[in-house]
């Protein structure tokens, strides 16, 4: 019998995802919040994620995504290294020390083996370096929750 190419359900209609907080994750349960001051960046990231099922919000500094905790349940956090008033890293030290375990992946530009070693101190889950090749948050945003699970 041929093939009925019909019958075979699209990628993103299978069940993917990981079970976490008691409920599986696809990105239409799942809250991203970008942090860069290149709102080119941003935009473009949050377009890509939304386009995903994401939910994204955009935040331009780290102190102005700091100002919104508590009001926003957010399950991931992808933020710049390099930016006017700080760093990712540093954001990442501020929210471990008030106890906010969210992962983190951290985009950079200049990719340098300390920003690898000092992200893995903190347990950020990725350094990405940008450009990035092709589409990689389906799958890496999931698997950052997860390993952050347990």
């Amino acid at each position: 019998g041929a093939q009925n190419p019909e019958k075979v359900a699209p990628i993103n209609e299978s069940p993917v995802g990981f079970a976490g907080k008691g409920r599986f994750l696809d990105p239409r349960g799942i809250t991203v919040a970008i942090v860069d001051d290149d709102e080119g960046v941003r935009k473009s990231l949050g377009f890509v994620l939304e386009l995903d099922g994401f939910k994204a919000y955009q935040f331009e500094s780290p102190a102005e995504f700091l100002a919104t905790l508590g009001g926003t349940e957010i399950d991931c956090l992808i933020v710049d290294f390099c930016m006017p008033e700080s760093t990712g890293l540093t954001l990442t030290a501020q929210l471990r020390e008030i106890g906010v375990q969210i992962p983190v992946i951290l985009m950079t530009a200049h990719f340098d083996p300390k920003i690898e070693d000092d992200a893995k101190k903190l347990g950020i889950y990725r350094v990405l370096q940008k450009p990035f090749a092709g589409n990689p948050w389906p799958q890496l945003i999931p698997a950052a929750i997860a390993d952050s699970q347990h």
